[in-house]
């Protein structure tokens, strides 16, 4: 997404994940490459004429190709990753899976949080995005987190399985980690429904697993809105 962040604590630690278009743009680099250094060879050892023209076509074919190959390759372990990750390790007592997600718009300077809440039958239950004033993406999903839960326990939903790709948020919860001054009142109120009787436990998860969540989080980032359905449950 233009004018977006990847936000480091999204991250696993030590590595950088590339989006779509800059995988594209590198596929492209390298297939450009080796097209010019074979045409060089043959030029060299194989006495054909220079062809800038060829050079251009052949890259061009070898792109498509390859495109085609690793898009039906991408799909299908996809599908098949996505299908594990929401099949395994999820056998605990919970009531509901919470899918939550955040950003912050480059430009903008503007954070944004997105959830989604799905019963064991896989039935929608909840959802929301909103717009943050919070400086870090850590803290708009804390904002996020305390939104969904007072939610769940209004809907008498107390277990929850929480899925994120944000290292700190699974990491605060799971190791006792202490946030920072702006994320403390938000810690504290998550605390206080966990007293009663909201009983959070958290996972990370690979990206890919949010993507209806992240869209979310991005339109929300983009102008300044709050959203949640059902709309009699808005704080």
């Amino acid at each position: 997404m233009v004018g977006l962040s990847k936000i480091p604590c999204c991250k696993k630690p030590g590595h950088q994940r590339l989006d779509e278009s800059d995988l594209e743009s590198l596929q492209r680099i390298f297939i450009t490459l080796w097209a010019i250094w074979n045409h060089r060879n043959r030029v060299i050892h194989e006495g054909v004429t220079p062809d800038p023209m060829n050079v251009i076509i052949t890259t061009q074919n070898l792109f498509c190709r390859y495109h085609e190959i690793y898009q039906k390759h991408y799909c299908t372990e996809h599908r098949i990753s996505r299908q594990k990750i929401m099949e395994q390790g999820f056998q605990g007592q919970w009531s509901i899976i919470l899918k939550i997600s955040g950003v912050k718009h480059r430009r903008k300077k503007r954070a944004a949080f997105a959830y989604e809440a799905r019963n064991r039958q896989g039935t929608v239950v909840f959802y929301g995005c909103s717009s943050s004033a919070a400086n870090s993406v850590s803290v708009a999903l804390l904002e996020g987190l305390r939104e969904a839960a007072v939610t769940a326990f209004r809907l008498q939903y107390n277990q929850i399985l929480v899925l994120s790709n944000c290292n700190f948020l699974v990491q605060l919860f799971n190791t006792g980690q202490v946030p920072d001054w702006e994320g403390k009142t938000l810690f504290a109120d998550l605390q206080s429904l966990k007293q009663r009787g909201i009983c959070l436990s958290f996972r990370w998860i690979p990206a890919f697993v949010l993507v209806n969540v992240y869209n979310m989080a991005v339109m929300a980032s983009s102008a300044p809105m709050h959203f949640q359905w059902p709309q009699h449950l808005t704080l």
